[in-house]
């Protein structure tokens, strides 16, 4: 059991290798899911900072759109933008790259987990077949331990009846011992007194043996003295001392008479004790020999018991550590069914990731978001002024059929006092409705725009109410519906250098533009504009270089005698007293813009441009030179927290080409023709930005301005704005 668990948890540990070689962290069984709820959140984050960076973008873009007659370059909204929208394609590269990542992880993530799945499936099986096993092994093991404990019982009663009968067998030796005792003592004084009259019968048997010794050596010298030991009758000697000897009684047949019987009965009753004894020596020798049979039984049948209780004991054992194999095994496939829903589990959530990747790819870019802002300007100059003007827009962006669609709206709010008589304006502004149609490919793509202004602005406004460039955002007040579409051309060198190419048509409905003059009106030209840039995207440089050619048609601007106006006091309205035609001229202008990471918390960013204006006509405006420069810095307090300085300069060298400033500038009038002094404006930025949530940002921005004129005493003043950005 234990090697299955560890086979299950080297298995776990091979699917979080395969997704840690990936990672460089994490583990994948218990913090898996952990680990995956924050790739997810990672990637929402993700999506929801792309949905602000592209509502930051796109907020610009409205803002900008709006802003089209306010100023030719500026840098609250637009210069300030454009840099925020390099950074913003750098972020959307860096994510594009995320995303593929996850989706790369999700599916490499989904492969484990079928992994993962499928080993938790085998060690299910395993443990259920480990399981069965422990089961059968522990039926076994009872029976075996039923088995043994039986043969215990029978081993203990077969050990004590062999105890009884040694006990039997030992108490019948030690009966009888007292009676072989006896008749080994009997048998001993039986044996003494044998061996006593034995002694009395041997000594009284050596003295007849030595008196009849004495007697033949006396017959012998008798018979020798009676030849006279003469040599010659030795036959004589020896027949006298035969039939001497044969004379003398036999003193051994006297004591063999005398002891004989006495020793034959002593025999007789000695080999009868001794034929007693040994009969109850063998009895007790048998006796003994049963005894030690019956103790060698009894210990062969203890040892019998001693055994059946080890093995029964074994058995026991054996059987309690099979009911833990089986708990352990019911434990195993608890955890293994455990392991099976998780890793199904796993697989679900896997999937889910990896739908949730390939749709953040496949839908990468899309969302949506509103821009809510408060702008504030003051300033003074031969009258002092202020303009409060709230923005409001919104961007979505949606994959439709394959093709990626944009679609903005942006509107507001604005009141403007230009400090002089009849300067009050309060109203929306105009609308402006934008689409774009994307077909984007590896190597080209092609985007269509169209663009529409919606006239709810106050176009008709008292000619005092138009302000200088570069004061506020809003210096003129509305339009007449304009029409602008547009096709890019975009080449991909590579990811991150492309070559841009657009071409718009911008055309432009009449409009009345006095309230001195209801009936006034201007019939603006159609406006065709060419652009083609370079846009390098590093993660360390970005940069855009562009080059930007514009034309207009003729125009047509009825006139009215607003001298005379003025000198009605300004009271009334005056009738269209004549008209003009004119021609915007023909612009060229090349704008480098550059952002630089100089440090890992800090970037350096520029704008220079240069516009030319030529082949105006219709009025004597000459040659227009515009020059526009700004530097700046921004620094990451904390990945939520921004702030950003900038520096401006900017110089016109004529005036507005357009006819409806020449009241408020008082030019200098040449007949019919007009021409207004240049300025030049010098600008410092401070902007702090702070994401309190992903999905939310707030801006703001103060601005100190000084514009100083050729034809006037200029203006100085600040601006203020606080932008609220929330993705949906």
């Amino acid at each position: 059991m234990t090697r299955r668990r560890a086979r299950q948890r080297r298995a776990q540990e091979v699917c979080t290798q395969e997704v840690s070689a990936e990672e460089g962290h994490g583990v994948y069984r218990l913090t898996r899911a952990r680990r995956r709820a924050c790739r997810i959140r990672r990637a929402r984050a993700a999506l929801v900072r792309r949905g602000a960076l592209l509502l930051s973008v796109s907020g610009v873009c409205l803002m900008r759109a709006a802003l089209a007659a306010a100023a030719a370059h500026e840098v609250m909204h637009e210069m300030t933008g454009e840099v925020q929208a390099l950074r913003d394609a750098r972020t959307q590269l860096a994510d594009y790259h995320a995303a593929q990542r996850n989706l790369r992880e999700a599916r490499k993530g989904v492969q484990a987990a079928q992994e993962n799945l499928a080993a938790a499936q085998a060690g299910k099986r395993e443990a259920a077949q480990a399981l069965a096993d422990a089961r059968q092994n522990l039926a076994a093991s009872r029976e075996a331990l039923r088995e043994a404990q039986q043969a215990l019982a029978a081993a203990r009663a077969v050990a004590a009846e062999k105890s009884q009968a040694a006990q039997s067998a030992q108490q019948a030796v030690a009966d009888y011992a007292p009676e072989v005792e006896a008749l080994r003592s009997d048998a001993a004084a039986a044996a003494a007194e044998s061996a006593r009259v034995e002694g009395a019968y041997e000594a009284a048997a050596a003295a007849a043996q030595a008196a009849m010794q004495r007697d033949r050596e006396a017959a012998v010298a008798a018979a020798c003295e009676a030849v006279g030991y003469e040599q010659r009758r030795l036959e004589e000697a020896q027949r006298l001392a035969d039939e001497a000897l044969a004379a003398m009684p036999d003193r051994m047949e006297e004591v063999e008479s005398s002891y004989r019987g006495w020793l034959d009965a002593l025999d007789a009753s000695l080999d009868a004790s001794e034929a007693a004894l040994s009969d109850a020596e063998a009895q007790l020798d048998d006796l003994m020999s049963a005894a030690e049979d019956a103790a060698m039984e009894a210990a062969d049948a203890q040892q019998e018991v001693a055994q059946a209780e080890a093995e029964a004991a074994q058995a026991a054992a054996e059987a309690e550590q099979q009911e833990k194999e089986e708990a352990a095994a019911e434990d195993d496939v608890r955890e293994a069914e455990d392991w099976a829903r998780e890793a199904a589990a796993d697989l679900v959530s896997a999937q889910a990731w990896e739908r949730e990747a390939a749709e953040q790819v496949a839908h990468f870019g899309e969302g949506e978001g509103v821009q809510a802002g408060f702008e504030y300007y003051s300033w003074r100059g031969r009258r002092a002024g202020h303009q409060l003007y709230l923005p409001l827009s919104y961007f979505a962006s949606r994959r439709q059929d394959g093709h990626m669609v944009d679609f903005s709206l942006s509107a507001g709010r604005v009141a403007s006092d230009s400090g002089y008589a009849g300067g009050h304006v309060s109203g929306f502004t105009d609308t402006v409705l934008g689409i774009t149609l994307h077909g984007d490919h590896p190597r080209d793509s092609v985007r269509y725009h169209f663009t529409l202004n919606v006239p709810t602005g106050e176009s008709r406004v008292y000619q005092s109410a138009v302000l200088p460039e570069g004061v506020a955002a809003m210096t003129s007040f509305g339009a007449g519906w304009e029409y602008i579409p547009a096709v890019e051309w975009l080449h991909h060198f590579t990811e991150r250098d492309s070559l841009d190419a657009m071409l718009s048509c911008a055309w432009r409905a009449a409009y009345d533009y006095a309230r001195e003059s209801p009936s006034a009106a201007v019939h603006p030209g159609t406006q065709l504009a060419e652009e083609v840039s370079y846009q390098h995207i590093g993660e360390r440089q970005q940069t855009r270089i562009g080059l930007r050619h514009s034309s207009t048609a003729m125009a047509r601007q009825d006139t009215f005698d607003y001298d005379g106006w003025l000198q009605g006091g300004m009271e009334g309205t005056v009738p269209v007293s004549g008209e003009t035609r004119y021609r915007e001229g023909e612009t060229w202008g090349l704008r480098w813009l550059s952002n630089r990471k100089i440090a890992p918390r800090d970037e350096y960013f520029h704008c220079l441009a240069f516009d030319f204006t030529n082949a105006v006509h219709g009025y004597d405006a000459g040659k227009v030179y515009e020059q526009f420069a700004s530097v700046g810095v921004r620094h990451t307090v904390t990945p939520q927290l921004h702030w950003q300085a900038v520096a401006s300069y900017q110089h016109v060298s004529a005036g507005s080409s357009d006819i409806e400033r020449r009241l408020l500038t008082r030019g200098e009038e040449v007949g019919d023709d007009l021409m207004n002094g240049g300025w030049s404006r010098f600008g410092l930025l401070a902007r702090l930005t702070w994401q309190p949530r992903p999905e939310e940002q707030l801006t703001f921005s103060l601005e100190r301005y000084v514009r100083r004129d050729e034809a006037s005493v200029g203006y100085h003043g600040w601006g203020m704005a606080l932008w609220y950005s929330r993705s949906l």
